[in-house]
């Protein structure tokens, strides 16, 4: 190589380190590329060992052979220490929520520098067969992971699977093959991936799904992980069927296979729902198609949530008009709120509520509520023009309390500009200036004053009491500056100042005190109730010395 022939940017260096590999070790080098590169889970080394091992051309059975792992994992990372780097895994791992048979400190193998990444990720489709670019990447980790499960049967004893929780053999299946809970982890992330599948997808899926054996073993480590993680499906039965782990994955070949198998009696009667909302959840629009067509039913509900709802949530906005299209119940609901446009106010989706609305979706009740207490002031507007009421009330709440509570200022000033009552009675704080007073939003406060709020109105609480509560002396002095009668006996406490000491707010203390000093020189009449309040309560040493001066 003469000094012209030299590579002039790192690109061309990385690319020049990987073409002067021998073949063998050239692949090896590309297949811990392709999983460094593109997945978000570290890499152990003794896992990388299993990942180096596994063949996909060979036949079944000896496609991952024990005795042909490398017999030193540390020799890995000197294939290419240019391109990458074996690292203590203490402070590059993951948070693992169920598996802790790997010691926190095994090596984990990471790209060498930053700049190897970026080679990758631009790496050419005609650069080295397209192994490096994401979806080949993405699809071949994927198989490779399938695969690794699937031989494990013909070297495992038969552990107890069919047992519920975990075991002792599921310890020692990590132990022994040490890919197992990456390739777990990677089925959730990636084999619902947009890419097209290689034809040898659904195969390796068919022959997982129908080994009962490996398929609840698989299934085993998959829930765990992912029910694990996703709060949102934390209720869900962790042993589906195949047919739902196929409409996760998205691949219609698949889902067909196994409807075929079905009818024919070759394997049970698939339960459609689970399927159908996975299906929906993760946008795989054909897959939904699919299952639709061969009499899933729309309308149905899977694990405390209407199918056009969880969709909704989901935010397929495709996925969702097949659904209303084939019949879905815009306004069907589970429990006080949980359909499809409040879901659609909750999360946002101004696109999908135009959607349902446009199909007959009722924009009374609770999708202003929804909309006003997550912020979303586009959404409330647009409820509004559409004939929400904006003193309509949920839970006993009105919408402008909401607001207030949780302190969405543009939200307030639109319900009270579209006729909101200030003044409105119920739910929990009693009103939105108690609700604002004892959230601490003083914008808020003063906004709902200066629009007529009754500083001294009381359902349960008075503003003043809800402020003294919780500690907001800004509060506090602004509502007794417009008229809040510091003597108003209402709260568990009975007086604003009661509460105040008792939870230590000595500012409130000290102010309120001046105030009722105050009043008693200005009207002798209080005098008797002021002596009796303050042998309620022992104050601090402070107030005691503020007393007697």
């Amino acid at each position: 190589m003469t000094l012209n022939s030299l590579p002039t940017t790192l690109q061309e260096t990385y690319s020049q380190v990987l073409r002067d590999l021998k073949i063998t070790r050239r692949n090896y080098v590309i297949r811990i590329l392709q999983f460094l590169a593109y997945s978000d889970f570290p890499v152990e080394l003794e896992a990388a060992v299993d990942a180096l091992a596994i063949n996909l051309t060979a036949p079944p059975g000896s496609r991952f052979v024990m005795k042909e792992r490398m017999p030193f994992p540390a020799e890995i990372s000197s294939l290419c220490s240019t391109l990458f780097v074996a690292v203590s895994g203490t402070h590059a791992r993951r948070q693992r929520y169920t598996f802790s048979v790997v010691d926190d400190g095994a090596l984990v193998l990471q790209l060498a520098h930053s700049s190897v990444k970026e080679f990758i990720l631009s790496c050419p489709s005609s650069e080295f067969d397209g192994l490096l670019t994401e979806p080949i990447a993405r699809l071949t980790i994927t198989e490779l992971c399938l695969v690794y499960f699937l031989e494990m049967d013909w070297s495992l004893p038969d552990y107890e699977w069919f047992e519920v929780g975990w075991s002792s053999s599921d310890d020692e299946l990590l132990r022994t093959y040490r890919l197992t809970e990456f390739a777990a982890e990677n089925w959730i992330q990636d084999a619902c991936c947009p890419y097209s599948r290689f034809l040898t997808f659904t195969q390796l899926s068919m022959d997982l799904f129908s080994n009962t054996l490996i398929f609840k073993r698989w299934r085993k480590f998959v829930a765990t992980i992912f029910y694990s993680k996703q709060t949102r499906y934390m209720h869900f039965p962790e042993e589906q069927d195949q047919l739902f782990y196929a409409s996760w994955s998205g691949d219609q070949s698949c889902v067909k296979r196994l409807i075929d198998s079905a009818a024919k009696g070759d394997s049970p009667v698939w339960n459609l729902g689970p399927a159908l909302r996975f299906a929906a959840d993760f946008g795989h629009l054909e897959t939904t198609a699919l299952l639709l067509q061969e009499g899933a039913d729309v309308n149905v509900e899977v694990e405390g949530q209407m199918l056009l709802a969880s969709a909704v949530e989901a935010g397929h906005i495709d996925v969702i008009a097949l659904m209303i299209k084939q019949g879905a119940d815009v306004n069907a609901r589970r429990g006080s709120w949980r359909n499809a446009i409040s879901t659609a106010s909750k999360t946002g989706r101004l696109d999908i509520m135009d959607l349902l609305i446009e199909h007959g979706a009722d924009v009374n009740g609770y999708p202003l509520h929804l909309a006003s207490r997550h912020g979303h002031l586009r959404i409330a507007m647009y409820l509004v023009e559409h004939g929400a009421n904006v003193n309509v009330e949920a839970d006993d709440y009105s919408t402008l309390q909401v607001a207030c509570e949780h302190g969405h200022m543009d939200v307030v000033r639109y319900l009270i500009e579209q006729g909101a009552n200030v003044n409105a009675k119920g739910g929990l704080f009693g009103t939105a200036l108690c609700a604002a007073s004892y959230r601490g939003h003083f914008d808020i406060v003063m906004h709902l004053v200066e629009r007529g709020a009754d500083v001294n109105l009381n359902v349960g609480n008075t503003a003043l009491y809800a402020a003294c509560f919780s500690g907001y002396l800004d509060i506090v002095m602004y509502l007794v500056e417009n008229g809040a009668d510091v003597h108003a006996p209402r709260g568990t406490f009975e007086k604003a100042l009661h509460a105040a000491i008792h939870y230590g707010w000595d500012g409130i203390v000290r102010f309120l005190l001046v105030k009722f000093l105050q009043d008693r020189r200005a009207d002798r009449r209080h005098q008797q109730d002021d002596e009796a309040s303050f042998s309620l309560t022992s104050p601090s040493t402070c107030h005691e010395d503020f007393l007697s001066t």
